[in-house]
Parts: structure tokens; C-alpha cells; sequence
């Protein structure tokens, strides 16, 4: 799609210039030719004489070391041939192989399907008539484990590549055209034009270095855009009329050269955290560098917040931050709040909103529409309340992201309602909540009014955890959260601490108190997160699926050393323009340019380096053939070649496009 704009762009531009061209009776063109400008429908380029002589007398001056390096560029250049051609060969059968695949799966699965079905049958059978079904059983467990975490695993590779920007492709072979719009996310192209720039003025550079040793003639220097990929060429002068050796250093040096820069930006990308020491230090917590527009978290984290732990498990950079999440998701462990007994009692609401919690949806789907069937309409009144009942569920879905705010010092609320509202509307819909913020650990509990124990709106549902299971008694209560502030944490009751009962110390006891977890509908968790904001720390509690949280927050593994200025407004902004990441991902598509346009640009190819560095080589390797001969092989070569590429190009576009 991009493509296609910028194609019309260039058709609207070339349209105008060429009618302002015909009303002015040739000024452009006089314009232009002035300034060495060729203009075409989605070409533009431009030429100068300018660097002719600095970039020759470089290669004069340092011809003596120069003339080894090129030699060691030559060297390179008949590697570069050889494994150009082999590189085509298994890119193009490995795309191949894997289209084959895609086609042939839907028949293989349909197969598989039948044969697991008329095994697991036989396994049932079998199972029912053997003494062995408590070992077969074991077994499917030990397997469903496996596959728990094998999803895990996975769960955290796609959470770190997409934190990256990345996308990941199968059927993307060992290389693949980069087309914005097709396997190109638009928001990587700035850095794709960037290092494709990088990478061919380096390469043009290489051939005018060695122009110069070998006292060759540049005539000119410059650049072009082709639709918007930029590009850059020199035009030497009496190339041809040198021997073979010479020739091959002048043909092989920007290969060279693409070769020596893919290698820098390889050390560079390893020395990244060296040389950004002084500003930023890494793997001491994961950086909030964005939080998404509509994101859960979008109230309760700024930029350059640190999040330290996720679920109590230390996340010093995202791919433990990835790996904590897909633990949450399989882990089956409660957490709690640590409530004295008294208080639940005085402030529940009852039980109530414990069935919201605990039912699935359909159950309210299927009686609401059996009580709208009936002859006689439901009373509004108890409609009313059912639909509230269904509200109330689908706030707590898990498809449903539970929106966050932060707490004040003096009063920390359980829950909020789902919203993306103002800051005012905020305040508004805070009566009902579904999560949690704490701070600090005081155990502080601020007893309800009468007014505030007959609210139900927002109650939020609460079991005790026992640590013997014949303790519990399985009852449940409804507390509106707002009525806490200050709570501990806890996996069992013996984590909580004793309170202190009675108006003065002589007639005071001490109540042990209960570790009270929130009942949650099904695949939902109860997510601790430790957040630090100038050196302070807070505790947010996030209700939801952990693959929701993975999608509402942008981390970076890099924190910036001055972290007691973020509270300025410049310095979320410097965090926010994530400097390290754009760095790394620039190096990277250097790299990965680089390399490519080396390998490639030594391919028996037409209008590349490999058209006139094949030939040559023949020549070398064989400095008696034959004219006639030669023509006969240079045509081979060429045409073979060449019709290898495009091939690789049409397969790699489609495998592309098909993903």
C-alpha cells in the first residue's frame, strides 16, 4: 500500500513539473541541468565533481597499505562469488520446501486428526478394561505439562519479539526482499532507508579508495532515489584498460567494504552497553519507555517508571519480564491480603458478588434470554438487576483488560472499572474496582462506617487461605475495597501479623489476623507489580491475563543513570525516545544490509559488480581460453545467474505476502 501511494506521489509531482516545464518554455530543465539533476517518473539523481579529487588523493597517499587491504577485498570477492551462488540455490530451495509444506499440511492434519481420534477411542477402550489406566494417566498428565511449558516458552518468545517491533516469520527462507507494507512494518522503514544509505555510499567509497591506488580517473560521484530507496554510484574512468588483478580490486572493494562494515556493526551492537555506559545502565530493571494509548496500565505508569518484579519474580530486563508472565499463566498460586477476622465481618456486604465472580457468562446469557422469552415480561426491577449482574461480569472477563489508577498516600483502593476516560471520569467510576494498588506496608485498617458497609456496588469477592485444606470452610464475603488501605500481602495466613484490639494498651488483644484472597473468574490472575519512581517504591496489583498485561506496557532493558531527575518532564522524554533501542535496531539493519548487498553484489548477476567480477575471474583462473569461449561462458553465467535471482525474488515476495 505504501508503495502504491508513493508511486502516485511521484506520478502527481512528475505530472506537475513536466506542465510548469511546457508553460515556461524550458526553465526547469535549464534549472536542473545546471545542477547535475536527472529527473525521471520515480527516479531523481544527482551528480558532482566535488569529492573526485579528496577521494583520489586518499588513495594515492595511502596506497601502500591500501593496496593490501584491497588485495585481501579480491580475496573476498571470489569467496563472495561462490557463496552468493550458493546462497541463492538454498534460500530458494528452503522457500520452496516450506510452501510444499503449507500446502501439504491441511491434508497431513486431517489424517492426524483421524488417527488421534481412533487412538484416543482405543485408548478409552482400553483404559476402562485395564488395571493400567492410572499410569496411562499419569502419563497424559506428565504430556499436558510438556505442552504447558512448551506454551510458556513460546508465550515469551512472541512477548520479546514483539516488544522489539519485530515480526516473526517462518517462511521467510535466508533472506527475503524487504517491501514496506508486505514484510516490512512501516515503522521500520526510516531505519531500513537509513542503513541501505549507510551501506551504499560505503560501498561506492570502496570502489573510489581503490580507483585511486590504482592512479584510475573518478569523473564523478552521486545519488539517486528510486521511489524512496536511495542508492549512490561513481563513474571511473579507464577501468578496462588495466590488467585483470587490478581490475578485480577496483570490482571487488565495495564488497569489501559492505563486508568490513557488517563486521563493525556486529561488534558495535555487543558493545552497545559499554558504550552507553555513562548514560544508561542495563539488566538493573525493566524502563517504561511507553505505555499504548488505551493501555490498562495508562493511569498507574509513566514513563520512566522501573519495573522491578512481576508476581515476585525479579525482572531486571524484558526477557524476564516475558518469562515471569508465561509463568503466571500456568502458575495456580493464590495471593492474598492479610484482614483482621473482625474487620471482614464488619465490612461485608455478604455473598453476593461471589457468584458474579465464580459463574461463567453463559449462565447469565442463557437466563437472561429464558426470562425475556417468557409470555409475561420480567418486572424491571429484577431485569435491572440481572443486567447489572451481567455488567458486572463482563467487567471482570478476562477478554476485558481491568483499567488502572494510581493510590493516594492516604487511601488505597481494590479495583477500578474498565474505562479510557479523562482523568475526572476517573474519579467518577471509582466505586467500582477490580483492582488492586498498595503502598508502603503499614497494616493500618481503616474501619467502616455504617454508610459504607451497606454499599454493594464494586464489592469485591474474598475467600481465606488455609494451609490445611480441612480448615476451610468455604465461605466467602463481599468487601467494598475502597474501606482498606495499607494491606500486607500474603500466600497463607501465617504470613499475616497479629492487630491490636481495644482503646488502650491495659484492656487491648491481639487478633491473629486471615490472609484473604480475591476470587477471580476463570483465567484471570492476580498480578503483583513493583514499580520504582525516583527511587520510590510501590506495589500495583493488576487483575487481568497476564498476555493482556504483556500487551499494555513498552519495556526497555536500558535505565538511565539519573534516575533521580524523573520527575522532569525532559527526562521522560529522553527515556520516551529510547535512544539504546534505536541505536541497536539501526545497527542491526546496517548489519543485515551490509552483509546482504556484499554477498549479493558478487552474484553473476547483470548491472551488478558480479557481471564484470565473474568474467574477470574466469580470466584469472583461466588466462588462456579462448575468446569465442569466453563470450560463450560469460553468457552462461550471466543468464544463469541472473534468472537464479529473480527467482529468489518472485518466491520470497510470495512466501511474504502469504504470511
Amino acid at each position: 500500500m505504501l508503495l502504491v501511494v508513493v508511486a502516485v506521489v511521484w506520478f502527481a509531482v512528475f505530472l506537475v513539473l513536466k506542465c510548469f516545464e511546457a508553460r515556461t518554455g524550458g526553465v526547469l530543465s535549464r534549472f536542473l541541468q545546471e545542477r547535475n539533476i536527472s529527473l525521471y517518473l520515480g527516479y531523481v539523481s544527482w551528480t558532482t565533481t566535488r569529492f573526485n579529487a579528496p577521494l583520489m588523493s586518499a588513495g594515492a597517499k595511502h596506497r601502500r597499505w591500501l593496496d593490501g587491504w584491497f588485495g585481501l577485498g579480491m580475496a573476498f570477492g571470489l569467496l563472495g562469488l561462490v557463496l552468493s551462488v550458493v546462497l541463492l540455490l538454498a534460500n530458494l530451495f528452503i522457500v520452496l520446501r516450506i510452501g510444499f509444506t503449507e500446502i501439504s499440511a491441511p491434508i497431513t492434519s486431517d489424517v492426524q486428526r483421524l488417527a488421534t481420534s481412533i487412538a484416543s477411542g482405543a485408548l478409552e477402550l482400553n483404559a476402562s478394561l485395564s488395571a493400567s489406566s492410572a499410569a496411562m494417566q499419569r502419563a497424559q498428565m506428565a504430556l499436558h505439562t510438556t505442552h504447558r511449558a512448551l506454551h510458556a516458552a513460546e508465550v515469551a518468545v512472541e512477548h520479546t519479539a514483539s516488544t522489539y517491533g519485530e515480526v516473526l516469520r517462518v517462511n521467510a527462507g535466508l533472506m527475503a526482499p524487504l517491501v514496506p507494507g508486505v514484510n516490512l512494518p512501516h515503522s521500520q522503514i526510516v531505519y531500513v532507508l537509513l542503513a541501505l544509505l549507510i551501506s551504499v555510499v560505503l560501498h561506492e567509497a570502496g570502489h573510489a579508495l581503490a580507483a585511486g591506488v590504482e592512479d584510475l580517473r573518478v569523473t564523478s560521484v552521486g545519488g539517486f532515489f528510486a521511489l524512496i530507496f536511495p542508492g549512490a554510484f561513481v563513474q571511473i574512468d579507464g577501468l578496462e584498460q588495466i590488467n585483470v588483478r587490478r581490475q578485480l580490486k577496483v570490482y571487488c572493494a565495495g564488497a569489501w567494504h559492505n563486508v568490513v562494515v557488517a563486521a563493525l556493526c556486529a561488534v558495535l551492537v555487543v558493545a552497545l552497553p559499554v558504550l552507553l555506559a555513562p548514560l544508561y545502565v542495563k539488566h538493573k530493571g525493566s524502563v517504561v519507555i511507553s505505555v499504548p494509548r488505551g493501555s490498562a496500565l495508562s493511569s498507574f505508569l509513566s514513563v520512566g517508571d522501573v519495573v522491578g518484579s512481576i508476581g515476585h519474580n525479579p525482572t531486571p530486563d524484558r526477557e524476564s519480564f516475558a518469562h515471569a508472565l508465561a509463568h503466571l499463566k500456568f502458575v495456580n498460586e493464590s495471593r492474598g491480603f492479610c484482614m483482621a477476622p473482625g474487620f471482614v465481618r464488619m465490612s461485608s456486604t455478604g455473598s453476593g458478588c461471589c457468584a458474579i465472580a465464580r459463574a461463567p457468562p453463559e449462565r447469565f446469557l442463557r437466563t437472561l434470554a429464558a426470562r425475556q422469552s417468557l409470555a409475561n415480561p420480567l418486572a424491571s426491577g429484577e431485569h435491572t438487576q440481572l443486567q447489572s449482574e451481567l455488567d458486572d461480569y463482563r467487567l471482570r472477563e478476562p477478554r476485558e483488560p481491568t483499567e488502572l489508577r494510581s493510590s493516594d498516600e492516604a487511601e488505597h483502593e481494590l479495583g477500578k472499572s474498565v474505562t479510557n476516560t479523562s482523568a475526572s471520569e476517573h474519579e467518577e467510576k471509582s466505586e467500582d474496582a477490580n483492582l488492586i494498588t498498595t503502598e508502603g506496608a503499614s497494616q493500618e485498617v481503616e474501619q467502616p462506617s455504617a454508610a459504607d458497609s451497606r454499599i454493594r456496588g464494586g464489592s469485591q469477592c474474598f475467600k481465606r487461605l488455609f494451609s490445611n485444606a480441612a480448615d476451610d470452610s468455604g465461605e466467602m464475603y463481599c468487601i467494598p475495597p475502597r474501606l482498606m488501605k495499607h494491606i500486607e500481602t500474603c500466600e497463607i495466613s501465617e504470613d499475616c501479623q497479629k492487630v491490636e484490639l481495644g482503646a488502650d494498651s491495659s484492656t487491648s488483644t491481639r487478633e491473629a489476623q486471615g490472609c484473604y484472597s480475591p476470587v477471580l473468574p476463570a483465567g484471570q490472575k492476580l498480578i503483583e507489580i513493583v514499580v520504582r519512581t525516583a527511587g520510590e517504591e510501590r506495589q500495583i496489583f493488576f487483575q487481568g491475563q497476564p498476555e493482556v498485561l504483556a500487551r499494555s506496557i513498552v519495556l526497555s532493558d536500558y535505565r538511565p543513570r539519573l534516575t533521580s531527575l524523573a520527575g522532569f518532564w525532559w527526562y521522560r522524554a529522553f527515556v520516551a525516545w529510547n535512544l539504546p533501542r534505536k541505536l541497536d535496531r539501526l545497527l542491526r539493519y546496517t548489519l543485515s544490509i551490509s552483509l546482504c548487498l556484499a554477498v549479493l553484489n558478487m552474484a553473476p548477476v547483470y548491472f551488478l559488480d558480479g557481471e564484470a567480477s565473474a568474467i574477470l575471474f574466469v580470466r584469472l583462473l583461466f588466462p588462456r581460453i579462448k575468446t569465442g569461449r569466453l563470450e560463450h561462458v560469460k553468457a552462461w553465467i550471466l543468464k544463469t545467474g541472473t534468472a537464479l535471482l529473480i527467482c529468489n525474488i518472485l518466491v520470497s515476495l510470495s512466501a511474504a505476502s502469504a504470511s
